[in-house]
Parts: C-alpha cells; sequence; structure tokens
C-alpha cells in the first residue's frame, strides 16, 4: 500500500511515466454514487503507452502496454477525502 501524494508519485507514476514515456490515462467506464452517506467516483480502464524501460522487474518490451487500472476517489465538502488507485498486473 501506498499513502499520500509524496509516496504515491514517488512509487507508482514515476516509476509509470519512466517506463512508458508516452502514456496516457484511458478511463473506459465512469460512475458516481453515495455509499454510507458519501460521494464516491469510480473509473476502471488503462494506462496506454510504449513500453520502453522495465516496470517494477517487467522486461521492457518496446510494444505498446495496456495496464489496466480500477480508480476510487471519495468526495467530500468539495474535496477528496480518499482516493484509491488498483493496478492490474495480473
Amino acid at each position: 500500500d501506498l499513502n499520500g501524494p509524496d509516496a504515491t508519485h514517488e512509487s507508482f507514476l514515476s516509476p509509470l511515466v519512466n517506463a512508458l514515456p508516452d502514456a496516457e490515462r484511458r478511463p473506459i467506464i465512469v460512475m458516481h454514487g453515495e455509499y454510507e452517506g458519501r460521494t464516491w467516483y469510480n473509473s476502471t480502464g488503462y494506462f496506454i503507452g510504449t513500453f520502453e524501460q522495465p516496470l517494477f522487474g517487467i522486461p521492457a518490451t518496446g510494444k505498446t502496454l495496456y495496464l489496466r487500472y480500477t480508480e476510487m476517489v471519495c468526495v467530500e465538502n468539495d474535496q477528496i477525502t480518499e482516493s484509491y488507485m488498483i493496478p492490474d498486473f495480473i
């Protein structure tokens, strides 16, 4: 688990952008709703880019990589109070 923006940037986003320098985030499904009185925004989609450098021990291929993700964000009083990003490396 990564907690906070600094850890997320250092341990996930920075390595991702290094490995896929032309990375794009493409949400496929986006929805929102209430759960236990809180507003949640959820999406699933792909990070897509050319796999130019190794990523978390996976050797680069030079081909297009599709990394599926799910993201859940809770918004309260117009501020993000919780955020979860689940990349699918399987």
